[in-house]
């Protein structure tokens, strides 16, 4: 009679979005560091360190490297889209700290 009803929400993107060979190679990277905390096997970890430091951070940083020489070559032309990277890298939230009332 009643009928249950999920509201689907969407999943936050990231900045960054990323091919599926680089998100497989950091799923093993985070994989192995699990199975090192699990093990503190030394043959895990250095598994764990050769991974970190040759393919997952190079190909990530080739990625963004590309993208920033992309918003840079195309400033004049698409100004707003290089806002909106500006905005996006440098936006933090500045808050008001408590306010004291000065009693006479």
């Amino acid at each position: 009679m009643f009928q249950k009803t999920f509201v689907a929400h969407k999943k936050h993107q990231s900045v960054q979005p990323f091919g599926y060979e680089i998100k497989e190679s950091v799923h093993k990277k985070h994989r192995l560091w699990t199975r090192y905390i699990e093990t503190r096997n030394p043959t895990v970890l250095h598994e764990y360190r050769k991974m970190q430091n040759n393919k997952v951070k190079n190909k990530v940083h080739k990625i963004r490297k590309f993208e920033q020489e992309s918003i840079a070559r195309f400033t004049y032309s698409n100004p707003k889209h290089f806002w909106k990277y500006i905005k996006c890298k440098s936006s933090r939230s500045i808050n008001v700290g408590e306010l004291k009332s000065i009693a006479n």
